[in-house]
């Protein structure tokens, strides 16, 4: 309330904008307290206080993904890895380049069992993230062949249990058609 009176006397207060939007972020209230940091900006008088609101900018961009990575902790500690993945898929509308929501996205849909969409975003990740950023997605890339190798093999034993040698080398990867003639 006090804040809300400081504003009341002198709209064009920097500093009391500033304040504002940093108890905004207290609360988890994101977007309003981006909104008043823009007005911080725009009021702001000097270098310091231009350079304060882009600190608050980023504090507030920060806490807010924050808060919604931990939604998706949350979500994915609950089973519910495919709503996980419709949220971060939406986000990235926004921001489709941003190496952690693509990856918290190649994590979600392992998760929900889309094996093949999530080597395919992570392909697409290499090409826009960088070297920088690239171990992670090269990482996703190797747990995905595991996971396929691992079922192929298993698909394999059991054409062998079967009988099926021409399954079991097809599942291998090898052409079954060799040495016969």
């Amino acid at each position: 309330a006090a804040l809300d009176d400081a504003l009341d006397l002198n709209r064009t207060s920097a500093a009391a904008w500033l304040l504002k939007g940093r108890c905004l972020v207290a609360v988890g209230e994101f977007a309003r307290a981006a909104q008043a940091v823009a007005v911080a900006r725009r009021h702001a008088r000097d270098r310091r206080e231009r350079s304060l609101a882009a600190t608050l900018a980023e504090t507030v961009r920060r806490a807010e993904l924050a808060a919604f990575l931990a939604g998706l902790d949350e979500l994915l500690g609950e089973g519910r890895a495919a709503e996980a993945s419709w949220r971060i898929q939406a986000r990235l509308r926004d921001r489709p380049d941003d190496p952690v929501l693509l990856e918290r996205l190649c994590s979600a849909l392992l998760e929900a069992g889309s094996v093949d969409r999530a080597r395919e975003v992570a392909a697409n990740a290499l090409r826009v993230v960088g070297r920088a950023g690239a171990e992670r997605f090269e990482e996703v890339l190797r747990h995905v062949a595991r996971l396929d190798c691992e079922g192929r093999m298993r698909d394999a034993r059991l054409a062998l249990r079967r009988g099926d040698t021409a399954t079991a080398l097809v599942r291998f990867g090898v052409d079954g058609t060799l040495g016969t003639e």
